[in-house]
């Protein structure tokens, strides 16, 4: 997982650095330096980029330009420029990043929940505390009342516009186990079979025939770590619930007003609403056609259910005859 999660970060780091308006060369000016990584902030959670496989420093000089170093890899940066607590870069593309420095530390987003924090060479950082991350939204509350370690069910359908199809799907995760019960339905045929997740072994099993078979082995710790990740409702909700680039409107689904949360698209990602009733409860999420391929059409999630009421009897499987 460190190796997956340092090229993750370094990925977005050099894919998304930096951009502003060009500015006037600083001489002498007191924020120039050189800042060097210390922390890595992800999910909330304070981690060691050493213990990551990661190294990475800024350089502003006080001529106004600048660089960054990841992992021995150099970035120019032509120009940079700072003003009430907010230092501005810009590279060779012209692409920009605003960052924030406070403290002689420049904290800097690499994506959603995923936070680099600089220091300023000779600074000490033994007792340093990160800053608190955590979005204002709906969708955040939701998130982290999702265990899926002591138990989690979510019950909910979903129609897509490109299949003209509608499933249905009953999740139970407990412990690492996870078990995932899908009907979908065509005006040709209805079809129900179930994923199956233990020990690092993922089966495809058909519940009318009580039969199955392996379908991969899974070693990546993220979902081992936390077997929602196989699901599709709480995939999109695990992935904008650290997202702070949300707008709050009020929305009419079948004549019913909702407080909706809404996500906008960015390169591969589509845009997501999410719908809560009067309660706080999630009852619906739209998620439009994706910019790069508009013909996918939109996915509607009707949610039935996002509670801690599990059937472990479903995790049993020893009545199935399971073929490799």
């Amino acid at each position: 997982m460190k190796k997956i999660l340092s090229a993750l970060l370094v990925f977005l780091l050099m894919l998304t650095l930096f951009t502003a308006n060009q500015p006037e060369a600083q001489a002498n000016n007191p924020v120039s330096g050189q800042y060097n990584l210390f922390i890595v902030e992800m999910m909330g959670e304070q981690c060691d980029p050493a213990e990551m496989g990661m190294s990475g420093s800024l350089l502003l000089r006080d001529d106004g330009t600048g660089a960054m170093i990841s992992n021995g890899a150099e970035e120019i940066l032509p120009s940079w420029s700072e003003e009430n607590g907010t230092v501005m870069m810009v590279d060779s593309t012209g692409e920009k990043l605003e960052v924030e420095l406070k403290d002689g530390v420049i904290v800097m987003e690499a994506g959603a929940g995923y936070y680099l924090y600089f220091a300023r060479e000779g600074m000490d950082t033994a007792n340093y505390q990160i800053i608190d991350h955590t979005p204002d939204s709906i969708l955040y509350g939701i998130y982290k009342n999702i265990d899926a370690k002591n138990g989690a069910h979510l019950d909910y359908e979903y129609h897509s516009d490109y299949m003209d199809s509608t499933s249905v799907f009953d999740v139970h995760a407990k412990n690492g186990v996870y078990f995932s019960l899908r009907t979908t339905r065509t005006k040709d045929y209805e079809q129900l079979n179930a994923n199956y997740f233990k020990d690092g072994t993922s089966y495809v099993l058909y519940p009318n025939e009580m039969r199955g078979n392996v379908a991969t082995k899974i070693s990546s710790s993220i979902i081992t770590n936390n077997v929602l990740m196989l699901d599709d409702l709480y995939g999109l909700i695990y992935q904008r619930a650290w997202r702070s680039d949300f707008t709050t409107e009020t929305k009419e689904l079948d004549n019913v007003k909702y407080t909706a949360e809404v996500y906008p698209a960015q390169n591969y990602v589509a845009e997501v609403t999410f719908y809560y009733n009067s309660d706080g409860q999630l009852e619906h999420v739209l998620v439009g056609p994706l910019q790069k391929a508009p013909e996918l059409g939109e996915t509607f999630y009707t949610v039935h259910a996002i509670d801690d009421v599990v059937n472990e009897m479903l995790f049993d499987i020893s009545g199935y005859t399971i073929t490799e």
